[in-house]
């Protein structure tokens, strides 16, 4: 009786972070690596497929295939792996579906400070025709989209690993050994020569702080440094923007508004 062939399994995983964080570095890092046959850039249509893979009115033949046919890259002894970026927001949320539709996949997921991120984002888009938006919007959404990506991490330690791009920067050997072990790949031999000191490069101390303002916002505490950022920026608010200018238009004033948290609406007093 001839033993049933066990199905070899798919050796795939994503690249993924917040736009600006340092995930281009990384792509190239670990498309060197002897072990890694595919490294796809931000493939779109793959991305799309895998969007329109849990509606099933839309679920149609052509995303299946594109599906399989990542899923295939990674056999053969083979390791197949993509980038995906997101911009802070309430669709970059959408990166829980990779793990559902791939549930055989493993994640490198990159970290970075917000201040560096920042001016790293409006260095590059401020004079582009979507621009960029002030520090102030960004920096809530940025520090609630990598506490979720942080929690994803802290949740499948058996598929997902985090580095941290400021450690990468100071010794790419030590941070990135455990990316090898969980990749089960060998890391390029010139990986010292492929990691560069950015220009808009902050203190150490600075550079650390992302683990503590992420599991701050997962446990919905809000940092002080971040709170008193957006205490000064609601004070400009009010300089630039009249409190006149507020009542007369007839609309609720919104107080004590933080990300991930309920607002009061204090109600419009009848005029006599």
């Amino acid at each position: 009786m001839k033993e049933k062939e066990e199905k070899e399994e798919a050796r795939i995983f994503f690249l993924i972070g917040i736009r600006r964080s340092g995930t281009s570095v990384m792509r190239k890092i670990l498309a060197a690596s002897p072990d890694i046959d595919t490294m796809l850039f931000e493939p779109h249509p793959l991305w799309h497929s895998v969007m329109m893979n849990h509606f099933k009115r839309f679920r149609g033949p052509e995303h299946t295939k594109r599906i399989e046919d990542f899923r295939n890259l990674g056999r053969n002894g083979k390791v197949a792996g993509a980038k995906i970026v997101f911009n802070p927001g309430i669709d970059a949320l959408d990166f829980i579906w990779l793990e559902r539709v791939f549930p055989e996949a493993k994640f490198v997921i990159i970290f970075r400070n917000v201040d560096d991120t920042f001016q790293s984002y409006v260095n590059l888009d401020k004079n582009t025709r979507r621009g960029a938006i002030p520090k102030h919007i960004y920096s809530p959404m940025f520090n609630w989209l990598q506490g979720c990506l942080w929690y994803f991490v802290e949740t499948h330690k058996d598929k997902a690993v985090s580095v941290n791009y400021e450690k990468m920067v100071e010794d790419p050997e030590k941070e990135l050994a455990k990316v090898w072990k969980l990749l089960g790949i060998r890391s390029p031999k010139d990986l010292s020569t492929m990691v560069h000191t950015p220009q808009n490069w902050k203190t150490k101390d600075q550079a650390q702080t992302f683990r503590s303002v992420a599991e701050s916002v997962v446990h919905e505490e809000m940092p002080p440094e971040i709170k008193e950022k957006m205490e000064d920026a609601e004070k400009a608010e009010k300089k630039t923007t009249p409190a006149k200018k507020n009542q007369s238009s007839g609309t609720p004033k919104i107080s004590n508004a933080r990300p991930g948290r309920p607002i009061k609406i204090n109600s419009l007093k009848a005029k006599k």
